[in-house]
C-alpha cells in the first residue's frame, strides 16, 4: 500500500478503503490523497479495482472498511448527492428525450434555482465548452465528442467539489481522444476543479495527470507524478505496465549487476544482492559506429520495426534480449536482422526495483 503523507494538503483523502464482492477484496486497503485543483488518474488493467474506487468516492458503493473525506469532511457515510461530487460516465448517460440545453440544465433544475439564473448559467456553460450552436439538438444528433462535452458541461454546471470521470473517452477514435484530452484540460484549468480520472490507457493518463495512481489486483502499487511513475517504477508490475521492456534480474556487487554474461554498471548507492532492474527503451543509444556510455556493448539486431519517426529495434547483448526505441535516422534506415551495432546507456538510466516491489 502506498499513501501520501499527512502533511500534504489533501482535499480528497481515502484512508484504508476496502471493498469485497463475495468475500473477495476487489479494493484492498487503498489510501491516497489529492490536492485541491489536481487531476489524479487511477490507472490499471480491467478488473484492478479502479472503477470500484471511483464509485466509492462518488457514493454509489459503500466501502466495507476505511473512510473518505472531502475538504476535511468525512463523506463515506453520506449519500451520493450530499458529497458534492459529480460523475461523467463512460456512456455519458445523457437523457435522450432532452435537448442539449435541458440536459445541461438538469442539475440546476433539481436545485430549484430561479429560471432566469438557470438560463444564464446554461448559456455561459454552453459557450465555455463550445456547444452553444447545438443547444437545441438532441443527443442522437450529436457526435461522440459533442456528447462527451455535454456530459462534462452537465457535471460542471452544478459546481462540484470533485469531478469524477470513468473512462469518458474510451468509445472515441484515437484522434478525437487526443483532441478531447486537450479540451478537458482547458476546462479543468478554467474551473480549477479537483478531478479524478479513471483509465486503462497509459498515454491518456500521462497526458492529463498531475498524479497517477497505479492499481493492480485491488492494491495501490504506486502513486506519483507521471515522470516519477515512468522513470522510477516501484514494482515489476508498474514497470511492465508503463512500458518498460528491459526487465533484468541479477546480482549486484560493488556497483555492478551481473546477469549471466552481462555486466552492467549501476547508479551509485545501489545495494548489493539479488536485484531486478529496468533500462528504459528510449535511453539506449545505438549506432553502427562507436557509442559512449557507462555501459557500452556490441550487439546483434534481432528485430526491426519501422514506426515512422521512431524505430523499435530488438537487440541481443551478452546473451540478454533488449528492446530499443531509436529515432529513424539515415544511419539506421537500412538496419536489418543480423546486423551488428554498438549500444550504450548510462548507469543513471538504470532503475533498481525495490525488493518489496518484486
Amino acid at each position: 500500500m502506498t499513501s501520501l503523507s499527512a502533511t500534504d494538503a489533501q482535499y480528497l483523502r481515502l484512508s484504508g478503503i476496502t471493498k469485497h464482492y463475495g468475500g473477495i477484496p476487489v479494493v484492498n486497503d487503498v489510501s491516497f490523497g489529492v490536492t485541491r485543483g489536481e487531476v489524479l488518474t487511477i490507472l490499471g488493467p480491467s478488473g484492478c479495482g479502479k472503477t470500484t474506487t471511483l464509485k466509492m468516492i462518488a457514493g454509489f458503493l459503500a466501502p466495507d472498511q476505511g473512510s473518505i473525506a472531502i475538504d476535511d469532511k468525512r463523506v463515506d457515510t453520506l449519500s451520493s448527492h450530499q458529497r458534492g461530487a459529480a460523475m461523467v460516465f463512460q456512456n455519458y448517460a445523457l437523457f435522450p428525450h432532452m435537448t442539449v440545453r435541458r440536459n445541461v440544465a438538469f442539475g440546476l433544475r433539481m436545485q430549484k434555482l430561479p429560471a432566469a439564473q438557470i438560463a444564464r448559467e446554461v448559456d455561459e456553460m454552453l459557450a465555455r465548452v463550445r456547444l452553444d450552436p447545438y443547444a437545441e439538438r438532441y443527443p442522437k444528433e450529436l457526435s461522440g465528442g459533442q456528447q462527451q462535452r455535454v456530459a462534462l458541461a452537465r457535471a460542471l454546471i452544478i459546481k462540484p467539489k470533485i469531478l469524477l470521470l470513468d473512462e469518458p473517452f474510451s468509445s472515441l477514435d484515437a484522434k478525437l481522444r487526443k483532441q478531447l484530452r486537450v479540451e478537458f484540460l482547458e476546462v479543468h484549468r478554467a474551473f480549477g476543479i479537483t478531478s479524478i480520472f479513471v483509465t486503462h490507457d497509459l498515454e491518456e493518463a500521462f497526458a492529463i495527470s498531475d498524479k497517477v495512481a497505479v492499481m493492480n489486483g485491488g492494491l495501490l502499487e504506486q502513486i506519483g507524478s507521471p515522470v516519477e511513475i515512468f522513470a522510477r517504477p516501484r514494482s515489476r508490475f508498474v514497470a511492465d505496465f508503463v512500458g518498460h521492456k528491459n526487465l533484468i534480474s541479477g546480482d549486484v556487487a560493488n556497483g555492478v549487476l551481473t546477469a549471466g554474461a552481462l555486466s552492467m554498471k549501476m547508479p551509485a548507492g545501489t545495494a548489493n544482492g539479488p536485484t531486478q532492474v529496468t533500462v528504459p527503451v528510449h535511453r539506449v543509444r545505438i549506432s553502427r559506429g562507436p557509442v559512449s556510455g557507462d555501459n557500452a556493448y556490441a550487439a546483434a539486431v534481432s528485430s526491426v520495426t519501422f514506426l515512422g519517426p521512431a524505430m523499435q529495434i530488438g537487440l541481443e547483448i551478452a546473451g540478454t534480449a533488449f528492446e530499443v526505441y531509436s529515432p529513424s535516422t539515415a544511419e539506421l534506415a537500412d538496419l536489418a536482422i543480423g546486423d551488428r551495432v554498438n549500444a550504450a546507456w548510462d548507469a543513471g538510466d538504470v532503475t533498481a526495483i525495490p525488493a518489496s516491489g518484486k
